[in-house]
């Protein structure tokens, strides 16, 4: 998710708007410099030898060949999230949590 994206921004502005303690977790805080909000924003991103294999992956003749680092940052992004965003959500505590879905996220098994 991007929190560039106008529909995230106007949430929550809404819900900051309306009283609330709001925080996102994001994959990117977006391209334009005037993206803003109110809500606290964490942007997740490959750390350590994460970061490393990342920037080696994408440089990877066969990826840029094949314009494949956005599909395959997505995928990446659920591993990271789930390292990195674990230990926001323990510390942040939420109520209530919002999950935009995206074509590459993790399916919920019941």
């Amino acid at each position: 998710m991007k929190i560039g994206s106008i529909h995230i921004r106007e949430f929550t502005k809404a819900l900051v708007q309306a009283g609330h303690d709001v925080f996102v977790l994001c994959s990117s805080l977006g391209k334009r410099a005037n993206v803003t909000t109110r809500a606290r924003t964490y942007q997740i991103e490959p750390r350590g030898l994460d970061a490393t294999a990342w920037r080696l992956i994408k440089k990877e003749p066969l990826v840029e060949n094949y314009h494949m680092a956005r599909d395959l940052r997505s995928i990446l992004y659920n591993h990271w999230l789930e390292g990195q965003g674990s230990l926001i959500l323990e510390r942040e505590q939420p109520d209530l949590l919002y999950e935009r879905y995206s074509l590459f996220g993790p399916q919920a098994s019941n």
